[in-house]
This record gives C-alpha cells, structure tokens and sequence, in this order.
C-alpha cells in the first residue's frame, strides 16, 4: 500500500471557517479545490465509496488518484481528507461535525447546513445593494464607495453580480430629478468603472466648484467674527498719518442716525 500523503495543509486563522459560516463560499471553494489538487475530490463527494472488494494491481498498490483503490488505502485517503476538513473548522462540534466522520459524511453535513443559510444570506445582501439609494449629489463619491462595499459583500458568501447588473443598480440609485435625461446617455455604460468614472468626473464638474466656494465663504465668514470680536466691537480704521491698522474708534452714533 502506498503511503506518500501529503502533510495535510492548515489554514490561517482568519480562512478556516468560522463559527458563524459567514466565510462557507471560499471554505468550500478552498477545501474543494485542495482535494482535487490531490486527486482526493471523490471522497469528499462520495464518489469513491469504501471498497467491497479488491483485486490488487501488478505494483500492489494503486496511486493516489485512483478512483479504486484497496480498502486500506481508501482509509488511509479519506482519513487524510476528513483531517484536512476537520482541522479547518474553527468549532466542528457547533457545525455537528465529529472526527470519526467520514470525509464525505463531514462534507455533506456542511453543505446541508450552510447553503440554505448562504442562500438566505445573499438574498439579504442582494437586498441592502439594490436598496441603497443617493438622495443628495453632493454626497455622490461616498454613495459610490458603500454600493462597491456591498457588492463585494455579496461576492463574498459566493454571488457574483456582473457589471451589467451592478450598472443598472448605480442607475437606479440616483436621483432621477437631477439626472433626468443624462440618464439616457448613463445607461450605454456597460462597464463598472467607466461609469464610475463617468459619475465622478461629473461630480467634480458640478460640486467641486460649489463645495470649493462653499469653504470659502464659510473661511471669510470666520475671519470676519473672529476680527470683530478681537476688536471688541470697534472699527478698525487706517491711521491718515502713519497708514497703520492699530487706530480705532467706536462707530459715531451720530453719523449712523444721519
């Protein structure tokens, strides 16, 4: 019998799945995608099931891929695989997992358990991205930002949104007030980030310039207070003798009422 098994492979921390499966799409992925680099997929799957009988082969052994292998080395193999799940779980005992199961008993309890969740899970992610809708432009940079967040969100637990679908959510979470007919023309982008892009280059165009005199007013508007109240109310005027700034008088009542 052949015994060359790789070391099974451990991940880090943060990639082994979690106690609230929140990570289940790219653990199944992973795990899927170490055993098949193996050769070793079918246990996880069930399609290589422990042998009933065995005819050796002319090597005595068969190689690690073999999809009929002696009741020996399918132990052997299968014990590999359920290590490699088992000791990737943060908290097999929450998941209803023991280290006695076999690897596809492992699998298929996983599956079972997460996919309807993951199912429901998606549906509310897909939900809060297509429901976020920009009521003020001004705000239009940080709107584009927290719609990019949710669609990886949404990639992350295992749906892919294509950018077609993802330009269509943009479009339909603009104000349809200000963009009226420039709607039109928005909606032949078919690309994420020229769209993006697009938006951002009219954001600039339209507040930028606003925001830019907005600051400025507000930064005179300060200086202003903050000279009068270092004046204690009085009126700054230039002297006529030496052009300085440090003569002052308080205003003449008498010129006001005239």
């Amino acid at each position: 019998m052949a015994t060359n098994l790789p070391a099974t492979p451990i991940l880090p921390d943060d990639q082994k799945l979690s106690t609230d499966g929140s990570n289940w799409s790219n653990f199944k992925d992973g795990m899927f995608n170490m055993a098949r680099g193996r050769g070793l997929e079918g246990y996880l799957t069930g399609a290589i099931a422990v042998p009933a009988s065995f005819v050796p082969t002319s090597l005595g052994y068969t190689l690690l891929n073999s999809s009929f292998p002696s009741p020996d080395e399918w132990a052997l193999r299968d014990g590999w695989v359920a290590t490699m799940l088992y000791q990737n779980v943060k908290d097999p005992r929450s998941h209803d997992i023991s280290g006695s199961d076999t690897a596809h008993q492992m699998w298929t309890s996983l599956i079972g358990k997460f996919n309807r969740s993951t199912d429901l899970l998606i549906g509310i992610r897909m939900e809060r991205l297509r429901d976020l809708q920009l009521k003020d432009t001004r705000y239009l940079p940080g709107h584009i930002n927290e719609l990019i967040k949710l669609r990886a969100d949404v990639h992350g637990i295992g749906r892919h949104v294509t950018d077609q679908q993802m330009c269509t959510i943009i479009l339909n979470s603009l104000p349809k007030e200000e963009f009226g007919a420039s709607l039109i023309v928005l909606q032949t982008f078919n690309q994420v980030q020229s769209l993006i892009a697009h938006l951002r280059d009219w954001w600039e165009m339209v507040w930028m310039k606003k925001i830019s005199e907005e600051v400025a007013q507000g930064l005179t508007k300060a200086l202003t207070v903050n000279a009068t109240t270092n004046t204690g109310g009085a009126t700054r005027i230039p002297c006529s003798a030496c052009g300085g700034a440090h003569h002052q008088r308080t205003p003449d009542a008498t010129a006001i009422i005239t």
